[in-house]
């Protein structure tokens, strides 16, 4: 896809030049609104290509595929990065299950400890005018999910933007809470109205079941890229007829 081939390394190679030669916020400021634009452009012609590949996967003529992740624990003064990378690590574990048995894998990173503005974003358009999605936006991997977990978010789980390539969670949630946001940036943007849904914003339930079309969607986001399963032979042994 065009956000994949042209968008993803032109923004890397962007953030690479800010970082090292410490060009801070004024370059942020500079680069990151228009490497989120171009990202909304790509997204517009990337449906001529994804919409074939929506359809094989409704069929069930697509094979597995995986999505890379990143996950930055914000620190704060108080934070004990013992028990929040025990934290990250037991949530990176339950958004694999979750997603695996619709074939589709997490590939983590192993999490790493930055700090961060003090302030997090309000979860609505405003946030994204504010230091917080620069800052984010500059960090994030163009080619992956960045997941950035955050202590306290107060009532808030999880926050994404759609178009970016990061989301926002409370260290305390769960797996399903990463997946929710995941499929908002895999452009399922409504909620469900179904508890059980993993899309639903409705209290109770179990938060945790995906349609075919939530699976189709995921399956063809620009996150998610194909994998080709091999088979080891046994030396010795017959293989079943």
């Amino acid at each position: 896809m065009i956000r994949r081939a042209i968008v993803a390394p032109m923004a890397s190679a962007l953030r690479t030049v800010g970082r090292a030669a410490r060009l801070g916020p004024i370059w942020e400021t500079l680069t990151e609104p228009a490497i989120y634009l171009l990202g909304w452009g790509a997204w517009a012609f990337d449906w001529g290509f994804r919409l074939p590949r929506i359809g094989l996967a409704l069929i069930g003529r697509m094979g597995p595929a995986v999505i890379d992740v990143r996950p930055i624990l914000m620190s704060g003064p108080d934070r004990d990065p013992v028990r929040s990378f025990e934290l990250a690590r037991r949530l990176c574990a339950d958004a694999s299950a979750l997603l695996e048995r619709h074939g589709i894998a997490l590939a983590w990173e192993e999490p790493t400890l930055e700090p961060g503005p003090a302030r997090l974003p309000p979860c609505s358009a405003r946030g994204l005018f504010t230091g917080f999605f620069l800052w984010a936006s500059a960090r994030a991997d163009a080619r992956a999910l960045t997941v950035y977990l955050v202590e306290d978010f107060g009532d808030l789980a999880g926050c994404s933007y759609p178009g970016a390539d990061w989301v926002v969670l409370d260290s305390r949630t769960d797996g399903t809470t990463l997946v929710h946001e995941l499929g908002h940036l895999a452009d399922l943007w409504g909620h469900r109205k179904d508890p059980q849904n993993l899309m639903t914003d409705q209290p109770g339930g179990s938060h945790d079941r995906l349609t075919q079309v939530q699976v189709a969607m995921i399956r063809t986001s620009r996150f998610a890229r194909g994998v080709r399963v091999v088979s080891a032979r046994v030396p010795g042994r017959r293989e079943p007829d």
